[in-house]
């Protein structure tokens, strides 16, 4: 069975004040734990507000491309495909989002699952 730890500050959920709590508390020497059941950096990064940056700013690309002729430019046939905005959303910003906190996180050390 696993020896149990002792912390002095249980922060429950990594968004923004969780973890701002937690590092705070760790630099002023507390022994601090976050813990979070799904998404590290909470939702805002994961599924509520850079995802949906993220759809409206290819909306605006869209928009731009619409009016493409109106700066001299001509389109032929083009389709916009939610799969590949999609994808962007996930592999280059929530992927960005996450990896930057879990660097930023002093003296982290991987989940343990038990």
């Amino acid at each position: 069975m696993p020896t149990p730890e002792q912390y002095d500050v249980v922060v429950l959920g990594s968004g923004e004040a969780g973890k701002y709590i937690a590092w705070t508390q760790a630099k002023k020497g507390k022994r601090a734990v976050v813990i979070e059941r799904k998404y590290i950096g909470g939702s805002c990064p994961n599924i509520a507000c850079l995802p949906s940056k993220n759809i409206i700013h290819s909306a605006k690309i869209a928009s731009y491309f619409t009016r493409s002729e109106e700066f001299g430019i001509t389109k032929d046939n083009w389709q916009i495909h939610m799969a590949g905005v999609q994808d962007r959303k996930r592999d280059r910003e929530i992927t960005k989002t996450r990896t930057k906190i879990q660097r930023a996180a002093p003296r982290a050390r991987p989940p343990h699952h038990g």
